[in-house]
Formats: structure tokens, sequence, C-alpha cells
């Protein structure tokens, strides 16, 4: 079905969350109920930008660590601040209009139809505390 939400936390229309913003410089954003936005530091912060979809994914859709997080679109401006580094992704791939590939060939690369668990995306939470990121 096209009107399934992208995980058990329906988001409706209308219905507006606030970004989840973090010391990092990173933020995270429900677009509609199939994607969410991530807006990294930079071009280079795969790392930080996976993280963050899995912190979204796991805190405001309530995904499991088993669930799959899909690049819907390349990285590009942000639809809500114009700012660069910006990258969608959905836990629902039929319903964006994607096709899935598998894997992610590079961490830094966000092709449409990548995908990552949240369990792996999370991480990238892990590196990028190891490495100083």
């Amino acid at each position: 079905r096209l009107d399934r939400p992208c995980g058990p936390a329906r988001i409706g229309a209308g219905q507006r969350h606030a970004p989840a913003a973090h010391a990092s410089g990173r933020t995270a954003r429900a677009i509609d109920i199939n994607l969410f936005e991530v807006t990294g530091r930079n071009s280079g912060d795969g790392s930080g930008i996976w993280c963050e979809a899995a912190n979204f994914a796991r805190r405001t859709l309530k995904a499991s660590w088993q669930t799959d997080i899909y690049v819907a679109s390349p990285m590009g401006n942000s639809q809500f601040t114009g700012r660069k580094g910006a990258v969608k992704f959905t836990l629902n791939p039929q319903a964006a209009g994607i096709t899935p590939t598998s894997g992610v060939t590079s961490i830094n690369t966000f092709r449409v139809g990548e995908s990552m668990s949240v369990q792996s995306a999370n991480y990238e939470c892990t590196v990028r505390s190891i490495s100083g990121f």
C-alpha cells in the first residue's frame, strides 16, 4: 500500500515535528509519512548522517534495530533550510517510489536505493565517537 507510514509511528498530514537538533550540528526532520531528512555538517559527514538517521528512525519512528533505512534522494540542499549536506531517507522504499539496491557502496556516497539496517547505521555513532568526529 502506498499510504503506509515509514515506521510504526505515523506522521499525519499537516502534523509537524520539530527537528531533532544536536550539538554535533546535525538535524533530522520528518518530511511526510514516508520520508525524513538528515542534514550533516558537511559532505564528508557520512558516518554522522547515518548515525543521525538511525537515531531518528529509533526515537521518532520507533523502528526496530533490524529495520532497513533506505536512501531516498542523494545528498543535496535541505528542503527546510536550503543548507547543503542533506540526505532524504525512508523506511518504506515502495511508498517512496524507489528501488532498493544492495547495501552501501561507500559511507559518504548516498545513492538512491542503498540501505543500512538501523543497527548498522547506529554503529556509525560508535565509529564517529571513537574517531573523534
